[in-house]
């Protein structure tokens, strides 16, 4: 019987879905042989229990996992900021999850409004710590069209720890949202987004966020 494996978020990460505890250790193997790095735990939009006990329960059993121990995979995680907020001493404290490489989506779910909230200031401590790395993507939907609002966000994320920046474009942006809107979604322009990310940053960082932060991330 041919095994049924967790859905391929993006090339290098594989979903912590309902197929996970079904997973043997040559199956691992395959999917790390595939080229699989990470495992995601989707927490928006419908995903697993936003309970910040049962993601700590979730967050342990993977780091104590054998992609994790035997196979060097991390974490790719979408939590509200207020969840990364809940997680901060699991991250920085618990023995086995602080071995994990941990990569926050879509900017931490982190909105303009936040930048002067407690929890962003925390995301910050456990991002310069090296705790956590930032995906840069999609900036449209925490914003809207003028992807601008984002700049301040992105900037301090970039002048504390350029190591931890990486981009996605976010390819095919779907509408992931429980309640369907019939107003017209902002259009994904990628290319904008990473000419905006240009002017915000200067070259190192930039250039550590499109190749040397991937390149020690998703490395063999």
């Amino acid at each position: 019987m041919q095994t049924e494996y967790p859905k391929i978020f993006a090339r290098g990460i594989v979903c912590m879905d309902e197929n996970w505890s079904k997973l043997k250790t040559e199956d691992f193997d395959n999917l790390h042989a595939l080229g699989v790095r990470y495992c995601r735990i989707h927490g928006v939009y419908g995903g697993v229990n936003m309970d910040a006990q049962s993601l700590q329960r979730q967050i342990r059993h993977f780091a104590t996992s054998y992609p994790s121990t035997h196979l060097n995979w991390g974490l790719s995680a979408q939590f509200p900021l207020a969840t990364w907020s809940a997680l901060k001493s699991l991250f920085l404290e618990d023995a086995d999850v602080k071995k994990l490489q941990v990569i926050a989506d879509h900017v931490g779910n982190i909105v303009p409004s936040d930048i002067a909230s407690p929890e962003f200031k925390e995301f910050l401590e456990m991002v310069r710590v090296g705790r956590l790395n930032v995906k840069i993507s999609a900036l449209y939907r925490r914003c809207g069209e003028d992807i601008s609002k984002m700049k301040s966000i992105v900037q301090k994320i970039a002048a504390i720890a350029p190591f931890a920046l990486i981009w996605g474009s976010d390819w095919p942006h779907v509408d992931a949202s429980q309640v369907k809107s019939t107003a017209v979604p902002p259009t994904a322009d990628i290319q904008r987004e990473l000419s905006e990310l240009e002017d915000w940053l200067s070259n190192d960082q930039f250039r550590k966020m499109l190749v040397d932060n991937p390149q020690r991330l998703f490395g063999a």
